[in-house]
């Protein structure tokens, strides 16, 4: 009799979302008006960087108007416990629905006072220290405190936060500074950046491994290898299945087959959800370090995806581009509808476009006659 156990279900590494989204700050301990109204100057400060959302009760339940025009201000959601959005979506919601309509925020401001969220800020306000006292065991991660009418927490805030002395301090008027430390915690949850170089394409018009040539004595592999190392925390080679590679590498091999960059990048987001991948195709043999520079100095979170701008075409260049964790969920509802394209997803969602400062650092090498004159510019023998 067998005693192995049965796996009804496949393993996959999740994206690491709380209940609104990768990031979450809650405001808690003051009146709803002032969490509202603090909320709604971070917002309008660090939109233009960030994709943020505003999570906040239903206060017309209680004959309070305390609505703000949060999508006004810059944010791109405004969930309300009867699930208003920028769209009004009328079933109900559980917390899947939730996660999928926050995949694409970086930063879930919370009112406090009415849900959990991640990581908290506290005010001292003279009205809610009992209130604050019965959300004691909320307050998880706390990134500092706001003075607004009184110095002290209540004794079982204390009695929980027994270092809350040596917390971060703001005055309530000073939203200037709240905002600088709200965006110093998001860009601490930066997602990493990993690279993947990929080498799974059959090389129909070459005749022969395009990872496998050399221009300058080395496969151009590992060329690409060497130099992405040092800006990506790891450094992988996507392949086909039962791919043989000559180069010695960390691998990632395509569990959406058949699909060509578009199934490379989603292996890669299904092993690493929470990594941002630097994605390069490995016919690109006149990329240096001065491109990979400018591409990652130039990366924007807010965005799906930061890409070049492919002079000729105008379009995005889909593979020497940094593609953001939250593309995996854009990647996946296009492959959904029929499309397996990178480009068509650059060209139809939220992505930074770069203009290269040396284009044609980008041209990439797909026939014999290109790669002789390659190998002619760069000086190399193959």
């Amino acid at each position: 009799m067998s005693t192995s156990k049965h796996t009804k279900h496949a393993k996959l590494t999740r994206p690491a979302l709380g209940q609104f989204g990768r990031t979450e700050v809650a405001f808690v301990g003051a009146p709803c008006g002032d969490i509202q109204t603090l909320a709604k100057k971070v917002i309008r400060d660090l939109s233009p960087n960030y994709a943020m959302a505003y999570v906040d009760a239903d206060h017309k339940a209680f004959d309070q108007e305390l609505e703000q025009p949060y999508l006004d201000e810059g944010a791109e959601v405004y969930w309300l416990d009867q699930q208003r959005m920028e769209m009004t979506i009328h079933q109900s919601s559980n917390t899947f629905d939730r996660k999928l309509a926050f995949q694409s925020i970086d930063l879930a401001l919370i009112n406090g006072n009415h849900f959990q969220g991640d990581a908290q800020f506290i005010f001292l306000h003279s009205k809610k220290l009992k209130s604050l006292d019965k959300r004691a065991n909320q307050l998880t991660n706390v990134l500092g405190i706001i003075k607004a009418d009184c110095d002290e927490p209540g004794e079982i805030v204390k009695e929980h936060l027994p270092h809350w002395k040596e917390l971060p301090t703001y005055d309530v008027h000073d939203t200037k500074s709240i905002t600088k430390a709200v965006q110093s915690y998001v860009e601490s949850r930066k997602p990493e950046l990993n690279a993947l170089i990929l080498v799974g394409g059959k090389s129909t018009r070459m005749g022969r491994d395009k990872a496998s040539l050399t221009y300058s004595n080395k496969p151009q592999v590992e060329v690409l290898q060497d130099l992405v190392r040092p800006y990506a925390a790891e450094t992988y080679v996507s392949c086909r299945p039962g791919q043989d590679l000559s180069a010695e590498a960390e691998v990632i091999v395509d569990r959406f087959e058949g699909l060509g960059p578009m199934g490379a990048i989603l292996s890669a987001f299904q092993k690493y959800p929470n990594h941002a991948w630097l994605v390069l195709a490995c016919d690109l043999p006149f990329l240096d370090d001065s491109v990979i520079q400018e591409l990652i100095n130039q990366r924007s979170i807010r965005h799906i995806a930061t890409a070049f701008k492919n002079e000729e075409s105008g379009f995005a260049e889909p593979l020497i581009t940094i593609w953001e964790p939250k593309s995996y969920n854009r990647l996946l509802s296009f492959l959904s509808l029929g499309y397996s394209c990178p480009r068509k997803v650059l060209i139809n969602s939220d992505t930074k476009l770069i203009q290269a400062r040396q284009s044609e650092k980008l041209k990439n090498v797909n026939t014999p006659e290109e790669y002789e004159s390659a190998l002619q510019k760069i000086g190399g023998n193959g």
